[in-house]
């Protein structure tokens, strides 16, 4: 199911525990029961989907905290629309703090400048990408990343998607 905000989330999942507590007895005691044992049993997850920007980082990290005592297993951060990138670390760090000079044939100097400044500016963006995968990657809970499509979404594209996340689920059960 989707769930609200995530600043909400633990709440909205404890909703049926609240309930559970005013109806001591009758239908609405047995309903509540019920879908508490679905959300604490060993066959649901809470997974999150995020963007790595920082406020949906923050929000992830936030709901983690808040589900983590509610006996609500929590399974996988699924990062949405991560930027890939053949550079390292170093050489993004070069890129962002414009050390590049490049020298792309048919281009003038001034032109060359121009997209190496454009290209600081991505490098630079990655970098806080990374940043917050770091962030992400301390909740010690499974990561699985989507690649941005530059392409948009078509019926390609979430083929593509649900490729990407069946090949890191397999390789995360292994």
């Amino acid at each position: 199911m989707d769930a609200p905000p995530t600043g909400r989330i633990a709440r909205f999942l404890n909703v049926h525990a609240a309930v559970a507590g005013l109806a001591k007895v009758g239908p609405i005691r047995n309903q509540a029961d019920s879908i508490m044992r679905l959300l604490r049993s060993a066959t649901t997850a809470v997974h999150f989907v995020t963007l790595l920007e920082d406020m949906p980082v923050t929000e992830t990290e936030e709901a983690v905290a808040a589900l983590r005592p509610t006996q609500i297993r929590i399974g996988t951060v699924i990062e949405n629309m991560v930027t890939p990138t053949p550079l390292d670390h170093h050489q993004l760090q070069a890129a962002a703090g414009g050390s590049l000079t490049l020298k792309v044939p048919g281009l003038t100097i001034k032109q060359n400048r121009a997209l190496a400044s454009e290209f600081a500016i991505e490098a630079a963006r990655t970098l806080q990408e990374q940043q917050r995968h770091d962030r992400l990657t301390a909740l010690g809970l499974p990561l699985i990343q989507v690649a941005f499509d530059h392409g948009g979404i078509d019926e390609g594209a979430i083929l593509a998607i649900a490729e990407q996340l069946t090949d890191q689920m397999s390789l995360e059960a292994a």
